[in-house]
């Protein structure tokens, strides 16, 4: 069992078999539901067969954290984080502001051309 604070789950299933409707009947039978209650949710097979979950780049990296937020309940161990956000101009219940522009040390250029690096640098 599996609890999920934020209104977002992804759950990936990978299934290996070679016949197709072994397949179909290994995804239809995947059941997804609150404890003691029926699945309402739907499972579908994902529409890309080619995605592999990278992240986009440039300004499109940034709209999909501020979706994100919006999103998703606020919790206290997300402020520090939420106010380097604020920096950026994405905050919870805000339109999504690009910050003005700032003359970029060499250092700064290399690390926005990949802004994942910004996350998962400390």
């Amino acid at each position: 069992m599996i609890t999920s604070k934020t209104s977002t789950v992804l759950i990936g299933t990978r299934i290996l078999t070679p016949d197709p409707k072994e397949g179909q009947r290994i995804l239809n039978a995947h059941k997804i539901h609150g404890l003691g209650q029926e699945s309402t949710i739907r499972v579908f097979e994902a529409p890309n067969n080619k995605w592999e979950g990278h992240q986009p780049r440039g300004l499109e990296y940034w709209k999909v954290v501020h979706q994100a937020i919006q999103l998703n309940p606020i919790e206290e161990r997300d402020m520090a984080v939420l106010q380097g956000l604020k920096n950026l101009g994405i905050e919870k219940g805000k339109p999504l502001r690009r910050p003005p522009p700032r003359r970029k040390s060499s250092r700064k250029r290399r690390s926005s051309a990949r802004p994942g690096r910004w996350a998962t640098a400390s």
